[in-house]
């Protein structure tokens, strides 16, 4: 005999807020910039390797599969859901990592795998005390009995503590950091992608997405605490480095950090400072790793020695990386805007401001060294009236092409992407306080 179930709720499986519409805008349209970017970049990519068969309908199916993977994850309404985008992410980026399938690829391939598990096990883990001991695992009915009383809170501060592990191995937190540094091996189009606006952004967003849950519980301080300990580290790390891809890797790993401090801390301008450091490193860091991989097939190394003087022979990519590298630095740029926010939000926990302070002071040091290489050396030849400023010619770069005697159409996927993004990072800054108004 059947019977009709009583009181059966419905939820949908997908949530939008501001926070996913956020994500999903960002994830989207850098992500589409990086796909375009890497029509061309591949061609030039397996050319070098002299692979006798194509992979890129491989690669690039891995690259559309990582980014709605990403668009589900921060759509999803409750925590089996995102268990399953986040995993689909995991195991995107072992394909994509270890595209060559050279030995070094494969493994730092397999390490970002076992470490990405390892968080996937905790993720699972924490699943089930949730689901034992509230009945759901939807967001809002977790918050709903947060919000009874602490006795519900304590209980879950275990799973709590569980999921933000989870965040920190994806979003390569120290001590996790070595898979993050090792992917680096991958073309550059995994690269921007993995340290801009997905893999990465997967972690930060489920701690940012929970900070209400944990709110004024001791686990809220050890994120605080944890996230600006990983910052001031990553970013020494990247001061001693001449590596340029390594030195976004730990400049990626440092702002990942900041933001995690600033899910910890959890006010709301905490919570502000957290998003726009996630909008503004999303495009500044995706332009940055995509010029390294412009320069870096120009002039076979990515080693920010021999880019010494590079505003001689390469004047068009020189000037979009250097603003990409003032917009990560510098006033009026909103990642300087938001790391002052997160300072002003870490006022009352006085170990963490210290660290913020140190690795915002340490983020200046190594972006302004390796801005510098780029105009040092001999001065480049004055041509024309003299009257044309460098920003100018950086935009009318997009008509000029980006190496000598370069036709439009062998470069236009290499160019157009950068064009855009250096742009976008110029045009978000200028809009700021507009962005600002929406998330109060």
């Amino acid at each position: 005999e059947l019977k009709m179930a009583h009181h059966v709720e419905v939820t949908p499986a997908f949530y939008i807020d501001n926070l996913s519409i956020i994500m999903n805008l960002i994830i989207s349209i850098v992500g589409s910039l990086i796909c375009i970017f890497g029509i061309r970049y591949m061609e030039e990519h397996e050319h070098h390797l002299h692979l006798k068969k194509t992979r890129q309908p491989r690669f690039f199916f891995f690259l559309v599969l990582f980014l709605g993977a990403m668009n589900g994850l921060v759509f999803a309404n409750n925590l089996l859901w995102l268990y399953f985008f986040w995993e689909v992410t995991t195991f995107c980026s072992f394909m994509l990592i270890g595209h060559d399938r050279t030995e070094i690829a494969i493994r730092n391939a397999t390490r970002a795998l076992w470490m990405n598990m390892s968080g996937g096990v905790a993720f699972v883990a924490a699943i089930i005390l949730v689901f034992h001991t509230t009945g759901s695992v939807e967001y809002l009915s977790l918050q709903t009995l947060i919000n009874h009383g602490p006795g519900i809170t304590a209980a879950l501060l275990l799973p709590l503590s569980l999921l933000c592990f989870s965040g920190f191995t994806k979003a390569a937190q120290v001590p996790f950091q070595s898979w993050l540094c090792g992917a680096m091996v991958a073309p550059t189009p995994v690269s921007a992608l993995l340290h801009s606006s997905t893999m990465v952004k997967a972690g930060v967003y489920l701690v940012v997405r929970l900070a209400p849950a944990y709110q004024g519980t001791f686990l809220s301080t050890m994120v605080a605490t944890f996230g600006a300990f990983t910052f001031v580290t990553a970013s020494a790390l990247a001061v001693n480095m001449s590596n340029g891809k390594k030195i976004l890797a730990y400049s990626t790993i440092a702002n990942l950090g900041l933001i995690i401090a600033c899910a910890g801390i959890n006010t709301p301008a905490a919570i502000i400072a957290a998003i726009l450091l996630i909008i503004f490193h999303a495009v500044s860091k995706g332009l940055l790793f995509l010029c390294v991989g412009t320069i870096e097939h120009a002039i076979g190394s990515r080693d920010i020695e021999d880019m010494r003087g590079l505003c001689n022979s390469m004047p068009a990519v020189s000037r979009i990386t250097i603003i990409g590298i003032l917009t990560m630095m510098l006033p009026p740029f909103g990642a300087l805007m938001s790391k002052w926010m997160a300072i002003e939000a870490a006022a009352n926990i006085p170990w963490v401001v210290v660290m913020v302070a140190l690795g915002s002071g340490l983020t200046v040091l190594f972006w302004a060294r390796w801005a510098g290489l780029f105009v040092s050396g001999p001065q480049l030849k004055q041509q024309g009236n003299g009257k044309e400023s460098a920003l100018t010619a950086t935009f009318l770069t997009m008509f000029r092409g980006f190496y000598p005697n370069a036709k439009w159409k062998d470069t236009a996927s290499i160019k157009v992407p950068l064009v855009l993004l250096a742009l976008g990072a110029i045009v978000l800054s200028m809009a700021v306080p507009w962005i600002y108004t929406i998330l109060v």
